[in-house]
Protein backbone atom coordinates (compact mmCIF):
# COMPACT_ATOMS: atom_id res chain seq x y z
CA UNK A 1 0.00 0.00 0.00
CA UNK A 2 1.29 3.45 -0.89
CA UNK A 3 2.17 5.71 2.03
CA UNK A 4 4.20 8.50 0.43
CA UNK A 5 3.80 9.93 -3.07
CA UNK A 6 6.11 12.37 -4.79
CA UNK A 7 4.53 14.69 -7.37
CA UNK A 8 6.87 16.28 -9.90
CA UNK A 9 5.18 19.32 -11.36
CA UNK A 10 4.13 22.93 -10.92
CA UNK A 11 3.60 24.54 -7.53
CA UNK A 12 1.91 27.59 -9.05
CA UNK A 13 -1.43 28.90 -7.77
CA UNK A 14 -4.32 27.11 -9.40
CA UNK A 15 -2.13 24.36 -10.87
CA UNK A 16 -3.67 20.95 -11.42
CA UNK A 17 -0.95 19.41 -9.26
CA UNK A 18 -2.35 21.20 -6.20
CA UNK A 19 -5.81 19.69 -6.74
CA UNK A 20 -4.33 16.20 -6.97
CA UNK A 21 -2.03 16.74 -3.98
CA UNK A 22 -5.04 17.72 -1.87
CA UNK A 23 -6.97 14.68 -3.09
CA UNK A 24 -4.14 12.28 -2.25
CA UNK A 25 -3.77 13.78 1.22
CA UNK A 26 -7.50 13.38 1.75
CA UNK A 27 -6.98 9.69 0.95
CA UNK A 28 -4.34 9.45 3.69
CA UNK A 29 -1.29 9.49 1.41
CA UNK A 30 1.59 11.74 2.44
CA UNK A 31 2.26 13.85 -0.64
CA UNK A 32 5.09 16.22 -1.49
CA UNK A 33 5.50 18.36 -4.60
CA UNK A 34 8.83 18.94 -6.34
CA UNK A 35 8.67 21.85 -8.79
CA UNK A 36 11.41 21.42 -11.43
CA UNK A 37 11.18 25.06 -12.50
CA UNK A 38 12.28 26.23 -9.06
CA UNK A 39 15.61 24.48 -9.65
CA UNK A 40 16.43 26.90 -12.45
CA UNK A 41 18.43 30.10 -12.14
CA UNK A 42 15.84 32.77 -11.15
CA UNK A 43 16.43 35.01 -14.22
CA UNK A 44 15.53 32.02 -16.43
CA UNK A 45 12.18 31.72 -14.70
CA UNK A 46 11.43 35.38 -15.31
CA UNK A 47 12.59 35.70 -18.92
CA UNK A 48 11.06 33.74 -21.80
CA UNK A 49 13.97 34.74 -24.05
CA UNK A 50 16.61 33.40 -21.66
CA UNK A 51 14.57 30.29 -20.99
CA UNK A 52 14.34 29.44 -24.69
CA UNK A 53 18.03 30.16 -25.30
CA UNK A 54 19.14 27.89 -22.46
CA UNK A 55 16.64 25.07 -22.98
CA UNK A 56 19.30 22.50 -23.89
CA UNK A 57 21.02 23.09 -20.51
CA UNK A 58 18.01 23.41 -18.21
CA UNK A 59 17.76 19.68 -17.59
CA UNK A 60 21.13 19.66 -15.76
CA UNK A 61 20.12 21.59 -12.59
CA UNK A 62 16.67 19.97 -12.67
CA UNK A 63 18.13 16.46 -12.77
CA UNK A 64 20.54 17.19 -9.92
CA UNK A 65 17.87 18.80 -7.76
CA UNK A 66 15.37 15.98 -8.37
CA UNK A 67 18.01 13.37 -7.54
CA UNK A 68 18.79 15.13 -4.25
CA UNK A 69 15.10 15.38 -3.44
CA UNK A 70 14.52 11.66 -4.01
CA UNK A 71 17.49 10.82 -1.77
CA UNK A 72 15.88 12.58 1.19
CA UNK A 73 13.79 10.65 3.69
CA UNK A 74 11.14 9.44 3.44
CA UNK A 75 11.70 7.75 0.13
CA UNK A 76 8.54 7.88 -2.00
CA UNK A 77 6.60 4.72 -2.76
CA UNK A 78 5.79 6.09 -6.22
CA UNK A 79 6.49 9.16 -8.36
CA UNK A 80 3.80 10.96 -10.36
CA UNK A 81 5.10 13.35 -13.02
CA UNK A 82 2.80 15.98 -14.50
CA UNK A 83 3.74 16.32 -18.17
CA UNK A 84 7.51 16.29 -17.49
CA UNK A 85 8.41 19.44 -19.37
CA UNK A 86 11.79 19.90 -17.66
CA UNK A 87 12.75 16.22 -17.58
CA UNK A 88 14.85 14.49 -20.20
CA UNK A 89 14.76 10.78 -20.92
CA UNK A 90 18.19 10.42 -19.31
CA UNK A 91 17.07 12.27 -16.18
CA UNK A 92 14.03 10.01 -15.77
CA UNK A 93 16.08 6.85 -16.28
CA UNK A 94 18.63 7.95 -13.70
CA UNK A 95 16.06 9.00 -11.11
CA UNK A 96 13.97 5.86 -11.68
CA UNK A 97 17.00 3.69 -11.03
CA UNK A 98 17.81 5.70 -7.91
CA UNK A 99 14.29 5.56 -6.49
CA UNK A 100 13.46 1.95 -7.49
CA UNK A 101 9.72 2.68 -7.36
CA UNK A 102 6.99 2.96 -10.01
CA UNK A 103 6.95 6.15 -12.08
CA UNK A 104 3.72 7.45 -13.60
CA UNK A 105 2.93 10.38 -15.85
CA UNK A 106 -0.26 12.37 -16.22
CA UNK A 107 -0.09 14.72 -19.18
CA UNK A 108 -2.72 17.52 -19.03
CA UNK A 109 -1.77 18.74 -22.50
CA UNK A 110 -0.68 16.19 -25.07
CA UNK A 111 2.75 14.72 -25.84
CA UNK A 112 2.16 15.13 -29.57
CA UNK A 113 1.07 18.78 -29.48
CA UNK A 114 3.18 21.01 -31.72
CA UNK A 115 3.21 24.13 -29.53
CA UNK A 116 6.43 24.34 -27.54
CA UNK A 117 4.54 25.37 -24.40
CA UNK A 118 2.53 22.14 -24.61
CA UNK A 119 5.13 19.52 -25.47
CA UNK A 120 8.68 18.86 -26.62
CA UNK A 121 10.89 16.14 -28.08
CA UNK A 122 12.02 15.31 -24.53
CA UNK A 123 8.45 14.63 -23.46
CA UNK A 124 7.86 12.41 -26.47
CA UNK A 125 11.15 10.55 -26.06
CA UNK A 126 10.31 9.76 -22.43
CA UNK A 127 6.91 8.12 -23.07
CA UNK A 128 8.32 4.60 -22.71
CA UNK A 129 10.21 5.41 -19.49
CA UNK A 130 7.09 5.49 -17.33
CA UNK A 131 5.46 2.41 -15.84
CA UNK A 132 2.10 4.00 -16.56
CA UNK A 133 1.10 6.98 -18.71
CA UNK A 134 -2.31 8.53 -17.98
CA UNK A 135 -4.02 10.88 -20.43
CA UNK A 136 -7.35 12.73 -20.62
CA UNK A 137 -8.19 11.61 -24.17
CA UNK A 138 -9.39 8.13 -25.15
CA UNK A 139 -7.92 8.64 -28.60
CA UNK A 140 -4.50 9.53 -27.18
CA UNK A 141 -4.47 6.33 -25.11
CA UNK A 142 -4.19 4.36 -28.34
CA UNK A 143 -1.60 6.75 -29.78
CA UNK A 144 0.55 6.46 -26.65
CA UNK A 145 0.49 2.68 -26.85
CA UNK A 146 1.59 2.88 -30.47
CA UNK A 147 4.50 5.12 -29.42
CA UNK A 148 5.92 2.75 -26.82
CA UNK A 149 3.97 3.44 -23.63
CA UNK A 150 4.34 0.46 -21.31
CA UNK A 151 0.82 1.03 -20.05
CA UNK A 152 -1.57 3.84 -21.03
CA UNK A 153 -4.80 4.65 -19.19
CA UNK A 154 -7.68 7.07 -19.70
CA UNK A 155 -7.98 9.63 -16.89
CA UNK A 156 -10.43 12.49 -17.51
CA UNK A 157 -10.11 15.89 -15.91
CA UNK A 158 -12.38 16.71 -12.96
CA UNK A 159 -13.30 19.39 -10.44
CA UNK A 160 -11.82 20.11 -7.03
CA UNK A 161 -14.21 19.71 -4.11
CA UNK A 162 -12.16 22.30 -2.20
CA UNK A 163 -12.26 24.93 -4.96
CA UNK A 164 -15.10 24.25 -7.37
CA UNK A 165 -18.52 24.67 -5.79
CA UNK A 166 -21.28 27.28 -6.26
CA UNK A 167 -20.80 30.70 -4.71
CA UNK A 168 -22.98 31.47 -1.71
CA UNK A 169 -23.71 34.98 -2.97
CA UNK A 170 -24.37 35.79 -6.63
CA UNK A 171 -23.56 39.00 -8.47
CA UNK A 172 -26.80 40.27 -10.05
CA UNK A 173 -24.78 42.37 -12.48
CA UNK A 174 -23.63 39.15 -14.16
CA UNK A 175 -27.04 37.48 -14.36
CA UNK A 176 -27.42 38.38 -18.04
CA UNK A 177 -23.72 38.25 -18.93
CA UNK A 178 -21.80 35.65 -20.90
CA UNK A 179 -18.39 35.09 -19.33
CA UNK A 180 -15.14 33.55 -20.50
CA UNK A 181 -12.36 32.65 -18.06
CA UNK A 182 -9.05 31.72 -19.69
CA UNK A 183 -5.82 33.04 -21.15
CA UNK A 184 -5.63 34.82 -24.49
CA UNK A 185 -4.82 33.09 -27.73
CA UNK A 186 -5.78 33.96 -31.29
CA UNK A 187 -8.24 31.08 -31.68
CA UNK A 188 -10.13 32.09 -28.55
CA UNK A 189 -10.18 35.72 -29.62
CA UNK A 190 -11.61 34.82 -33.03
CA UNK A 191 -14.37 32.75 -31.46
CA UNK A 192 -15.27 35.34 -28.83
CA UNK A 193 -15.40 38.05 -31.49
CA UNK A 194 -18.64 36.42 -32.65
CA UNK A 195 -20.21 37.74 -29.44
CA UNK A 196 -19.38 41.42 -29.97
CA UNK A 197 -22.44 43.52 -29.29
CA UNK A 198 -23.65 41.09 -26.62
CA UNK A 199 -23.00 41.31 -22.85
CA UNK A 200 -19.61 39.57 -22.63
CA UNK A 201 -16.98 39.63 -19.85
CA UNK A 202 -13.50 38.14 -20.27
CA UNK A 203 -11.17 37.19 -17.41
CA UNK A 204 -7.68 35.83 -17.95
CA UNK A 205 -4.01 36.45 -18.60
CA UNK A 206 -2.33 37.88 -21.71
CA UNK A 207 -5.44 39.56 -23.14
CA UNK A 208 -3.29 42.69 -23.38
CA UNK A 209 -1.79 40.94 -26.41
CA UNK A 210 -4.99 41.61 -28.35
CA UNK A 211 -4.48 43.91 -31.34
CA UNK A 212 -4.83 47.52 -30.22
CA UNK A 213 -7.91 48.08 -32.34
CA UNK A 214 -9.67 44.89 -31.24
CA UNK A 215 -13.18 45.57 -30.00
CA UNK A 216 -12.73 42.70 -27.52
CA UNK A 217 -10.49 44.93 -25.39
CA UNK A 218 -13.59 46.63 -24.03
CA UNK A 219 -14.82 43.28 -22.69
CA UNK A 220 -11.68 42.31 -20.73
CA UNK A 221 -12.40 42.65 -17.01
CA UNK A 222 -9.29 41.34 -15.27
CA UNK A 223 -6.38 38.93 -15.31
CA UNK A 224 -6.78 35.30 -14.22
CA UNK A 225 -9.22 34.70 -11.39
CA UNK A 226 -9.21 31.89 -8.85
CA UNK A 227 -10.98 30.77 -5.71
CA UNK A 228 -13.85 32.91 -4.48
CA UNK A 229 -13.71 35.28 -7.44
CA UNK A 230 -13.92 32.41 -9.93
CA UNK A 231 -16.86 30.96 -8.02
CA UNK A 232 -18.64 34.32 -8.00
CA UNK A 233 -18.18 34.92 -11.71
CA UNK A 234 -19.15 31.46 -12.98
CA UNK A 235 -22.03 30.95 -10.53
CA UNK A 236 -23.49 34.37 -11.33
CA UNK A 237 -23.15 34.30 -15.13
CA UNK A 238 -25.96 33.57 -17.55
CA UNK A 239 -23.51 31.10 -19.12
CA UNK A 240 -19.75 30.45 -19.13
CA UNK A 241 -18.12 29.85 -22.49
CA UNK A 242 -15.68 26.98 -22.93
CA UNK A 243 -13.52 26.85 -26.06
CA UNK A 244 -11.77 23.56 -26.72
CA UNK A 245 -8.29 24.01 -28.16
CA UNK A 246 -7.33 21.96 -31.24
CA UNK A 247 -5.56 19.32 -29.12
CA UNK A 248 -8.79 18.80 -27.13
CA UNK A 249 -11.05 18.46 -30.18
CA UNK A 250 -13.63 15.71 -29.67
CA UNK A 251 -12.65 15.35 -26.01
CA UNK A 252 -12.84 17.79 -23.09
CA UNK A 253 -10.75 20.08 -20.90
CA UNK A 254 -10.62 21.14 -17.25
CA UNK A 255 -13.39 23.72 -17.64
CA UNK A 256 -15.69 20.89 -18.78
CA UNK A 257 -16.05 19.83 -15.15
CA UNK A 258 -15.24 23.06 -13.34
CA UNK A 259 -18.06 25.16 -14.81
CA UNK A 260 -20.85 22.70 -13.88
CA UNK A 261 -19.33 22.11 -10.42
CA UNK A 262 -19.29 25.88 -9.85
CA UNK A 263 -23.01 26.01 -10.51
CA UNK A 264 -22.58 27.51 -13.97
CA UNK A 265 -24.08 26.75 -17.35
CA UNK A 266 -21.40 25.62 -19.79
CA UNK A 267 -21.69 26.84 -23.38
CA UNK A 268 -18.96 24.79 -25.00
CA UNK A 269 -17.43 23.52 -28.20
CA UNK A 270 -19.44 20.49 -29.30
CA UNK A 271 -17.68 17.17 -28.60
CA UNK A 272 -18.65 13.56 -28.01
CA UNK A 273 -16.91 13.24 -24.65
CA UNK A 274 -18.47 16.39 -23.22
CA UNK A 275 -21.89 15.25 -24.42
CA UNK A 276 -21.36 11.96 -22.57
CA UNK A 277 -20.52 13.78 -19.34
CA UNK A 278 -22.98 16.69 -19.65
CA UNK A 279 -25.57 15.98 -22.38
CA UNK A 280 -26.27 18.88 -24.72
CA UNK A 281 -29.64 20.49 -24.07
CA UNK A 282 -29.91 18.70 -20.72
CA UNK A 283 -26.80 19.70 -18.74
CA UNK A 284 -24.94 21.96 -21.19
CA UNK A 285 -25.26 23.93 -24.41
CA UNK A 286 -22.88 23.43 -27.33
CA UNK A 287 -21.77 25.00 -30.61
CA UNK A 288 -19.60 23.98 -33.54
CA UNK A 289 -19.01 27.32 -35.29
CA UNK A 290 -18.74 30.97 -34.34
CA UNK A 291 -22.10 31.60 -36.01
CA UNK A 292 -23.73 28.87 -33.92
CA UNK A 293 -22.12 30.25 -30.77
CA UNK A 294 -23.73 33.62 -31.42
CA UNK A 295 -27.05 31.97 -32.24
CA UNK A 296 -27.13 30.00 -28.97
CA UNK A 297 -25.96 33.05 -27.00
CA UNK A 298 -28.76 35.08 -28.54
CA UNK A 299 -31.25 32.39 -27.56
CA UNK A 300 -29.99 32.49 -23.99
CA UNK A 301 -30.44 36.25 -23.79
CA UNK A 302 -33.92 35.92 -25.31
CA UNK A 303 -34.97 33.39 -22.67
CA UNK A 304 -35.18 30.42 -25.06
CA UNK A 305 -33.53 28.03 -22.58
CA UNK A 306 -34.43 26.96 -19.04
CA UNK A 307 -31.15 28.09 -17.52
CA UNK A 308 -31.91 27.12 -13.87
CA UNK A 309 -32.84 23.57 -14.94
CA UNK A 310 -29.70 23.23 -17.06
CA UNK A 311 -27.51 24.44 -14.19
CA UNK A 312 -29.18 22.12 -11.70
CA UNK A 313 -28.72 19.07 -13.90
CA UNK A 314 -25.10 19.99 -14.65
CA UNK A 315 -24.25 20.45 -10.97
CA UNK A 316 -25.80 17.09 -10.10
CA UNK A 317 -23.77 15.31 -12.77
CA UNK A 318 -20.56 17.08 -11.73
CA UNK A 319 -20.61 15.51 -8.25
CA UNK A 320 -19.24 12.21 -9.58
CA UNK A 321 -16.30 13.87 -11.30
CA UNK A 322 -13.92 15.06 -8.58
CA UNK A 323 -10.16 14.87 -8.22
CA UNK A 324 -10.70 12.69 -5.16
CA UNK A 325 -12.34 10.13 -7.46
CA UNK A 326 -9.57 10.50 -10.06
CA UNK A 327 -6.91 10.15 -7.33
CA UNK A 328 -8.48 6.85 -6.32
CA UNK A 329 -8.02 5.60 -9.89
CA UNK A 330 -4.35 6.54 -9.79
CA UNK A 331 -3.86 4.95 -6.38
CA UNK A 332 -5.46 1.75 -7.67
CA UNK A 333 -3.07 1.66 -10.61
CA UNK A 334 -0.10 2.34 -8.33
CA UNK A 335 -1.14 -0.55 -6.08
CA UNK A 336 -1.31 -2.82 -9.14
CA UNK A 337 2.21 -1.78 -10.14
CA UNK A 338 3.52 -2.29 -6.62
CA UNK A 339 1.92 -5.72 -6.37
CA UNK A 340 3.24 -6.79 -9.77
CA UNK A 341 6.68 -5.44 -8.82
CA UNK A 342 7.54 -5.40 -12.51
CA UNK A 343 9.31 -2.08 -12.00
CA UNK A 344 12.10 -3.84 -10.09
CA UNK A 345 13.17 -5.79 -13.16
CA UNK A 346 13.17 -2.64 -15.32
CA UNK A 347 14.85 -0.38 -12.70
Amino acid sequence: MIRHLLIVGSSAEGALEAAYAAAFRQAGVETTVFDPELSLWPPLRRSRVLARASWSLQHVPVSLALSRHIARAPRPDAVLVFKGYFLTQRCIRSCRAQSAVPWLNFNPDGPFATARASSSRHIRAAIGEYDLYAIWSRQLVQVLRAHGARRAEYLPFAASEELHYPAEERDPALARTLTFVGSYDKQRARMLSALLGLPLAIYGNAWQDLPRRSALRAHVRSRAIYGAELRRVVSSSLASINILRPQNAGAHNMRTFEVPALGGLMLTTRSAEQHAFFPEGEASLMYSTAAELRQVAGGLLAGAYDVPALKTQALARAQAHTYRARAQSLLGWIDELLQARSWEQRG
